[in-house]
């Protein structure tokens, strides 16, 4: 595989569309500084994958696109092209050419291609892995490269050397490996949790269920039996229904006769009731004109009286009103002097006001006058002061030039004076370079033992260095123990919370309510939640308040009742299950409780263990209420013989209610675990995951001051290499020192000649200085005078504009005096103004009070009168009125004895009428009973049909009794009981004995059945069944349905679901057992065979690099590198030792700048002796090389042309010159990279092409 072209558009300095085409060989790439050579090594990097926009010398990815000049403007892609050719074998490929692209927009948007076809930067960096070539490959040494390489921590040279081993891909594979890994790891381990969880709901759904089964099968024989015995009573009832019937119709018949003869008696009574009703009307009529007579007179009466008391009461208001007149004027007239004082007062001050004003004016005037004159005199100030500044600055310009000529002649004789004293002292000279000689000397040995010194210094930074590096793997080794303990503890927990959220181990009817709480957006219920919710309970108590709660933990809490109507509706009209929904305002409120002494043997009340909200506090207590916690069932069963009303649960989960019920026993391993552990669990998962992070922040601090130590300790080596650097300088400046002392005596001889040149012309320039420095002194005189004058005006004008001012100010002082008294005036007269309205104001409404109450006295005695007029007229009308009423008694009183005699008329055909009725009501009475007898029949023949069709949903009108199911349920029966029968007579012979009997396991025979005490009825032989024996058995069978207690039906499909699902977990759990092992497999495999062929390849290398810099820099030089951990290749770090001739063994760093380059050559030509890299591009690695030096590289270099192909960029000329291709960088125009080519032919060639003669 060989380099064919490199394509460039809008990359950097690349603004045109640029094209290399590479030969085989060697292709130079030359050019100014600046001109654009290394943003060809860029394009190479960046096209190969490179994501550092650092790496490529620059801030963002952005800034590899062209950006425009003065005269271009900016592009809005880059784009890189890179063609290799015969890549069938290398890249094992169809395709003899590939072509890598790679484009970036401004907008951040960037696309990989691979022959034109999209892909990603992973694809490039897998077809590319193990080739020798890449962004971090050693085919590629940029600028910097080399002293990264060298001077890098050892852990960081490994990149190169697992190049050249062609393990990258086996380690991009480990990482894959190790990152799936883990992922299986945390999948196993949350699985591991579900498998345990559901297997605990297995345990707990199998009891269910076998209950269940064990309910549908006793409900089966329920059903065959009561339904045949119920049809036998239908019939039985109808039957009687049948005869009430007739007997009723034979009754109304002689109703009906009775009813038509008593018509005519009727008749006659109502004509006689209609006279008499005429009378009735007659005499009422009179009583009425008597009643209204006599009420009228009373009428009157209580008019003439309540004339008499409001007379009373008008001439009380007439005296209260006088008196509240004669007030009213007191008041008004103390009103109106108050009015006259105030308008005094405002007069007053009005005065005050214009007098004020007046003198305000006059200052205001008088301030004016001040500060036009204060202005005037600051003025003549300024111009005089101004005059003084100029006369000041001539005064210092002449003192200037005084001094500088002062000075100058000052300097001119210490000159002199320092050259007559030179001359003599460059005599001396000879003499102190020789003692300079020895004292440069004895500095080199000086410098000689600092160097011992700082070399001993840099070796104990570097293990101060490295035992920080220790440190820092510990702790980061606590860190990820740390990590994985944190995600144990996480995964368990959201393992937990999911299983809350799904509503495991809950009822199906209570998961469907939770669920549609959760989903219904209308709100339609508004529950609050499960009961267990609301409690907290310590963690050794748990099972017992399980035991005592029961089922009740899984009941549902809501608002009110309508609520809790809803949930039971849609439940039952979907058949989703049954569930325990308590409404908030059923519960009753909570009482005060007074709890007895704890008996002996008692561990606590249960309600005391328990802390729930204010919600459901009073329901908690209503539960547990008479609740004891006990140790053991012994303890239980021994207390409960003096404590028969109370329950008792014990502490490992077993409960014996005040019914006398004990429930308890246990399953398998971890059967135990409850919907209350499960919530203690995850409060205590919580604290647990709080308490890591923080140990974890703990440690994280800790990490970044290790790391901290580490960058000190790193820069801690970097000074001593710096320092020894530059005591290495020192050494090589002193040997210089001693060939610069021979070149200074030379000098000497023609530095005292230049002395006595510069000592003539310095007392020539004396002489002129003395004659200007009279004509200074003079002006000076000139001007000190002019300014003394000026100084006395100034004095004079100063101290009258201070007069000036000052009145100035006394004036303004004055005059603000003046206008704050004007103020405080002016609000005395607002104050009085304001005043001043209200008291009018009040005045008038007395003088409106004074009318208003005359007014009133007036009209009452006007009223007064016209009761008086009222009176009289009363009593006359009251006279007449009684005479009236004597004549109409009179009348009464006949038509009343006219009344009696038709009533005893009356009276003797009703007597008559009423016997007749008395047959017909006693005819009714037993119609009536008769009916009740038949609607009595109806309700039980509608209740028993009712019954039967909502349990068993089968309608007795049309029921066919199935004799041989019947008889065989009853057979079954009958040997069932003879079965109890003959196991409880057994248990009595043996019940003073200490052995166990062992019970016959019917399906159908709950655990908690009590024996039954009835004797078993004789069964007849007949085919007609026993109904009595059926009843009692019936009887039987519901009571055992009853003593069950709540029964989960859908139990058994859950259960089976349930199972279900554990299988599908074991499944998932054997799939990421079984992945995790081949996931390990993979791993070791991968490490043997990369440790193999890196210690293989290091190997090589490190004998390449031996000969290698042998021949670079001679025989007597020596070279090796070292790996640092030989236990673990695949992690350790490598050094390089180089020792050039006639040097101790020292570290790289110690290298001068083209040591170290050679050093470089001499690895990376090593790596290419193993594994050579198609082509290889070198950025100025010559730059530091001198010519012998050059040489050595470029008959190095020769030895890889033929297996490689090298890009060079260099400035060396015999570089050039191995060049078969050159192609030159230019910037015609300012900005923009431009290209231009050249192949060289060599001598044999230019032969070849010439015609032979």
């Amino acid at each position: 595989m060989r380099l064919k072209s490199l394509k460039l558009h809008g990359f950097k300095s690349f603004a045109n569309r640029t094209e290399f085409e590479f030969h085989p060989g060697v292709t130079g790439v030359v050019g100014p500084n600046g001109c654009g050579k290394s943003n060809v090594v860029d394009a190479i990097r960046w096209v190969l994958g490179e994501t550092s926009a650092k790496a490529l010398r620059g801030g963002e990815m952005a800034d590899v696109i062209f950006n425009g000049t003065d005269k271009r403007k900016p592009v809005g892609m880059a784009e890189v092209t890179l063609t290799l050719s015969d890549c069938e074998d290398t890249l094992g490929l169809e395709f003899n050419e590939v072509a890598l692209t790679r484009r970036v927009f401004r907008d951040g948007k960037s696309e990989y291609r691979l022959n034109g076809n999209i892909c990603r930067l992973k694809d490039i960096h897998e077809l590319l892995m193990d080739t020798g070539i890449g962004r971090t490959a050693y085919s590629i040494m940029e600028q910097g490269k080399i002293d990264l390489l060298l001077s890098s921590r050892p852990e960081d040279r490994r990149t190169v050397f697992e190049e050249a081993a062609g393990i990258t891909k086996f380690k991009s594979q480990k990482r894959e490996a190790l990152r799936k890994l883990e992922y299986t790891e945390a999948n196993l381990l949350r699985v591991t949790d579900i498998i345990e969880e559901v297997k605990r709901q297995i345990n707990s759904l199998n009891r269910q269920a076998g209950k269940a089964r064990r309910y549908q099968e006793l409900l089966v024989d329920v059903k065959t039996l009561d339904t045949h015995f119920s049809h036998r009573k239908f019939e039985e009832f109808d039957a009687e229904r049948s005869e009430l019937s007739t007997s009723i119709q034979s009754l109304s018949g002689e109703i009906s006769e009775s009813q038509s003869s008593i018509s005519e008696k009727e008749q006659a009574i109502i004509t006689a009731r209609n006279s008499l009703s005429s009378l009735e009307g007659d005499i009422s009529k009179r009583r009425e004109q008597l009643i209204d007579n006599q009420n009228k007179i009373n009428s009157s009466k209580s008019r003439i009286e309540f004339n008499n008391e409001r007379q009373t009461e008008l001439n009380n208001l007439i005296t209260q009103n006088s008196e509240d007149i004669s007030k009213t004027k007191e008041t008004l007239s103390k009103e109106k002097t108050e009015l006259d004082s105030t308008s005094e007062s405002l007069l007053r001050i009005t005065e005050n006001l214009d007098h004020q004003k007046q003198q305000l004016r006059e200052h205001e005037k008088k301030t004016v006058e001040l500060r036009e004159k204060r202005a005037s005199l600051e003025l003549n100030l300024n111009e005089i002061s101004e005059s003084k500044t100029n006369k000041s600055a001539q005064l210092a310009k002449v003192k200037a030039e005084l001094g500088s000529f002062s000075s100058m002649s000052e300097t001119d004789n210490e000159r002199i004076n320092q050259i007559v004293g030179q001359i003599t002292g460059i005599n001396k000279e000879h003499t102190e370079r020789q003692t300079e000689f020895f004292g440069v000397n004895e500095e080199m040995s000086i410098a000689s033992e600092s160097l011992q010194d700082l070399e001993t210094k840099l070796a104990l930074a570097e293990k101060e260095f490295q035992n920080a590096i220790n440190q820092k793997e510990i702790l980061n080794e606590k860190l990820s123990k740390f990590h994985r303990e944190l995600a144990k503890k996480e995964s368990r927990l959201q393992v937990l919370k999911a299983l809350l959220v799904d509503g495991e181990g809950l009822g199906k009817g209570t998961q469907a309510v939770l669920d549609n709480l959760k989903t219904n957006t209308q709100n339609q219920f508004k529950a609050y939640g499960l009961l267990s919710s609301f409690i907290e309970v310590d963690p050794n108590y748990i099972p017992a308040i399980e035991a005592a709660l029961g089922s009740h933990l899984q009941s549902i809490l809501v608002s009110d009742e309508t609520i809790a109507e809803n949930a039971i509706e849609i439940l039952s009209a979907n058949r989703l299950g049954r569930a325990s929904i308590v409404p908030e305002n059923f519960v009753a409120p909570a009482s005060a409780r007074q709890l007895m002494t704890l008996p002996t043997g008692v561990e606590a009340w249960a309600i005391d263990k328990v802390r729930s909200t204010e919600t459901v506090s009073s329901l908690v207590e209503q539960l547990l209420e008479n609740t004891f916690i006990v140790k053991d069932i012994k303890t239980a069963i021994a207390l409960r013989k003096d404590f028969p009303s109370h329950s008792f649960a014990t502490l490992d989960g077993n409960i014996i209610s005040s019914n006398g019920f004990i429930t308890g026993g246990a399953g398998e391993s971890g059967e135990a675990s409850s919907l209350l552990a499960r919530l203690n669990e995850i409060k205590e998962l919580e604290t647990e995951t709080s308490t890591l992070n923080d140990n974890l922040g703990e440690h994280q601090m800790k990490f970044q001051e290790i790391e901290s130590l580490v960058s000190t300790s790193s820069k801690k080596v970097d000074t001593c290499r710096s320092q020894l650097q530059s005591a290495t300088i020192t050494h090589s400046t002193l040997e210089g020192k001693k060939s610069l002392l021979e070149r200074e005596r030379e000098g000497l001889e023609s530095k005292l000649l230049n002395m006595q040149q510069e000592q003539n012309g310095l007392l020539r320039r004396q002489e002129n200085a003395e004659t200007k420095l009279q004509i200074l002194k003079d002006n000076e005189q000139d001007l000190n005078s002019s300014i003394e004058s000026m100084n006395l005006q100034i004095s004079g004008i100063e101290s009258s504009a201070e007069e000036a001012k000052r009145q100035e100010v006394d004036s303004i002082e004055l005059l603000s005096e003046l206008r704050t008294a004007m103020a405080v005036e002016e609000k005395s007269q607002q104050s009085l103004q304001e005043q001043k309205a209200p008291i009018t104001e009040r005045m008038s409404g007395l003088e409106s009070a004074i009318l208003r109450r005359v007014s009133e006295v007036t009209s009452y005695k006007e009223r007064i009168e016209q009761s008086k007029t009222e009176n009289v007229s009363l009593v006359d009308q009251i006279s007449s009125l009684n005479q009236q009423l004597q004549s109409l008694e009179t009348a009464l009183e006949e038509v009343t004895n006219q009344r009696e005699s038709r009533a005893e008329n009356v009276g003797n055909a009703e007597n008559k009428l009423r016997d007749s009725r008395r047959k017909i009501a006693a005819l009714t009475e037993q119609k009536g009973k008769e009916e009740v007898k038949k609607t009595k029949i109806d309700l039980r023949i509608e209740s028993l049909c009712s019954t039967i069709r909502q349990r068993y949903s089968i309608d007795l009108d049309h029921f066919n009794p199935d004799s041989h199911t019947l008889l065989c349920a009853i057979e079954d029966q009958k040997k069932s009981r003879s079965l109890r029968e003959k196991r409880r007579a057994a248990k009595e012979k043996k019940l003073g004995s200490d052995i166990d009997t062992d019970q016959e396991s019917e399906d159908f025979i709950d655990e908690n059945e009590k024996p039954n005490t009835q004797s078993v009825p004789q069964i007849p032989g007949e085919d007609q069944p026993d109904w009595n024996f059926v009843e009692s058995v019936i009887d039987e069978l519901k009571q055992k349905l009853d003593s069950m207690g709540p029964v989960n039906i859908e139990a058994i499909e859950e259960f089976e679901s349930l199972q279900e699902r554990y299988d599908f977990l074991n499944k998932e759990h054997n799939d990421l057992t079984s992945s995790k092992e081949s996931l390990h497999k993979v791993i070791n495999k991968i490490n043997r065979e990369t440790k193999n062929r890196f210690a293989d390849t290091f190997e090589e290398i490190r004998k390449n690099f031996s000969v290698v810099f042998k021949e670079l820099f001679g025989e007597s030089a020596r070279a090796n590198l070292i790996m640092l951990d030989e236990s673990d290749p695949l992690e350790s770090g490598i050094d390089i030792i180089a020792k050039p001739p006639g040097k101790k063994p020292q570290s790289i760093t110690l290298l001068s700048g083209g040591e170290r380059a050679m050093t470089a050559v001499a690895l990376l030509f090593s790596i290419y002796m193993v594994k050579p890299s198609p082509f290889c591009v070198l950025d100025e690695l010559d730059a530091p090389l001198d010519e012998s030096n050059i040489g050595r590289f470029i008959k190095l270099l020769d030895r890889f042309t033929k297996e490689s192909q090298f890009v060079i960029v260099t400035h060396n000329k015999r570089t050039m010159s191995r060049c078969e291709v050159m192609y030159g960088v230019t910037q015609e125009e300012f900005g923009v990279s431009q290209l231009i080519g050249m192949k060289f032919t060599t001598n044999a060639e230019i032969e070849k092409s010439q015609p032979t003669a």
